[in-house]
This record gives structure tokens, C-alpha cells and sequence, in this order.
């Protein structure tokens, strides 16, 4: 991927996330962001479960 961080695409995903946030007056609470583990995020609007998934592990919210 991008072993040297020239497109930075981590930090600009969570940017991006805030931004859309802020704009709907809502703001995260905690992040988990960085390193070598990928997160996954995922929200069903219908019943507002969140799931998160993150080295080999899912936990529901």
C-alpha cells in the first residue's frame, strides 16, 4: 500500500469524517485511528446498530 505515507489516505479519511460530522452538529466521542490494523465501521440506519470489526474481532453498539 503506501509503505512511505505520501497520500496520507488514513489521516484524511478521519478528516473527512469529522467534517461531515461537524456539519450535521454531531462529533465522535473516542477514534481508534492508526497503526497497522484496519477498523471497519458499519451503521444500519434503520435500527442504529453499529458494528465494529477490527483484527479478527466484531462488536456490536
Amino acid at each position: 500500500m503506501d509503505d512511505r505515507g505520501i497520500f496520507d489516505i488514513g489521516k484524511r479519511n478521519v478528516l473527512a469524517a469529522k467534517r461531515i460530522l461537524w456539519m450535521s452538529s454531531l462529533g465522535a466521542i473516542a477514534e481508534d485511528t492508526g497503526g497497522e490494523i484496519s477498523r471497519t465501521v458499519s451503521v444500519h440506519v434503520a435500527t442504529g446498530v453499529m458494528t465494529v470489526t477490527s483484527g479478527g474481532k466484531t462488536w456490536e453498539i
